[in-house]
């Protein structure tokens, strides 16, 4: 672990994703610096109900709008499917609170949820005697993803989620927006994506208190097991060029965004416009037209959601989401009961036969992030599970 950074521009990438564990890549985020975490309350309830991609949709929002207040997306944040986490300079502190609120009554309107907010200094965490540590992992040109470890997040989440009326990391329901969000780049297009292979499966591993010190030889060994059952990253990854389908019907989820509207003239009018095009682009696709929007060239559009997608992270859990045979997912839960039975691991999978895609592209800057999930409830699920999990011990 090294000391403190001043500019996360400042991190050194880690090489490839195999070496999050060493630890000479991680810095400590300063104590002027703040965690934002954000999820979606009673998620598994409207998962159940059938919203599992609204509750996608209103989980990643934030991620687009805190991005155009930063005007780029070099900023530690990590999607956990109902909700995110993100890691913020004291400086825009102001600007993103304003962000988050406005997102939240439009959440609550427009996909009728309610969206969580809580802000803990990291000098809080400090105070209390927890670590916290950022790592950058250069994943491409376009997309630069956070790594994050220490029981920090940990402790900021349990601070969020206290249900105190008088919680002073949580963000007010009254509290007014000065400033509206922008959510600029911010689309939602896919239809769910078929698993090649027949199940797409969301897990999180946490390895447990008392093997922290042998986190890094656990998730190795985890690591290694994922190679030997699931075989290349190619033969496991969810995203392939022939398994994306972009549909006007998905049309919906943005119109209501950008017109902050459930019906009428301006829900419409944006209706009409991401669908159209959603079918110029299926033109470009077809026909490889080299055509550029937002930076993007976008004959290639469906081999940049593979290249910048999120489908593996660490953020004190590993999570993945995988395309898998039924047999390879039950030889990888074998490994997984044992590391449990051990006494070494806690985890969460949910199984299902496809995944959704849900994208931010930054127009000013040409970066992008792909999120990715398991349908059907993915890592709030899985989420659920490692909790009952843990408690039950």
């Amino acid at each position: 672990m090294n000391e403190e950074i001043y500019s996360y521009d400042d991190i050194p990438f880690i090489p490839d994703f195999r070496s999050i564990f060493n630890y000479d890549y991680y810095y400590k985020p300063p104590p002027d610096w703040y965690v934002v975490i954000t999820d979606i309350v009673n998620s598994t309830t409207a998962i159940l109900e059938g919203k599992y991609k609204d509750v996608n949709t209103a989980g990643s929002l934030v991620a687009m709008a805190i991005s155009n207040v930063k005007k780029d997306m070099n900023f530690p944040f990590i999607f956990g499917g109902d909700g995110m986490t993100f890691l913020i300079p004291g400086n825009i502190l102001d600007d993103v609170k304003d962000v988050l609120v406005d997102t939240r009554k439009l959440v609550d309107e427009l996909f009728d949820l309610k969206l969580r907010l809580g802000v803990v200094p990291v000098s809080t965490i400090y105070r209390k005697g927890y670590k916290l540590f950022v790592a950058r992992l250069k994943v491409s040109d376009r997309y630069i993803q956070a790594i994050i470890s220490g029981k920090g997040i940990d402790i900021a989440e349990k601070l969020i989620k206290n249900d105190d009326q008088y919680n002073p990391f949580r963000l007010r329901a009254a509290l007014p927006a000065k400033n509206k969000a922008d959510f600029t780049g911010f689309t939602c297009r896919w239809k769910d994506i078929p698993s090649t292979r027949g199940e797409t499966i969301s897990f999180i591993i946490k390895i447990k208190e008392e093997y922290s010190r042998q986190t890094s030889l656990v998730f190795n060994k985890i690591l290694k097991g994922i190679d030997d059952i699931f075989g290349l990253e190619s033969d496991y990854h969810p995203l392939t060029e022939d398994n994306q389908s972009s549909s006007v019907s998905q049309s919906f989820r943005e119109a209501r965004i950008f017109s902050k509207k459930k019906s009428g003239f301006l829900y419409n009018i944006n209706k009409l416009r991401v669908s159209m095009e959603t079918v110029l682009v299926q033109f470009i696709v077809f026909l490889r037209i080299p055509v550029k929007i937002m930076n993007k060239n976008m004959k290639n559009v469906k081999k940049d959601n593979i290249i910048n997608s999120d489908f593996r992270k660490f953020d004190g859990s590993l999570k993945m989401v995988l395309s898998c045979k039924t047999s390879q997912r039950e030889s990888f839960e074998k490994l997984l009961e044992n590391l449990f039975n051990d006494g070494v691991i806690n985890y969460g999978i949910h199984v299902s036969d496809r995944a959704l895609l849900t994208c931010l592209i930054h127009r000013g800057t040409g970066e992008e992030v792909h999120f990715v999930d398991s349908a059907d409830g993915g890592y709030a699920l899985a989420a659920k599970k490692l909790k009952e999990q843990m408690i039950s011990m």
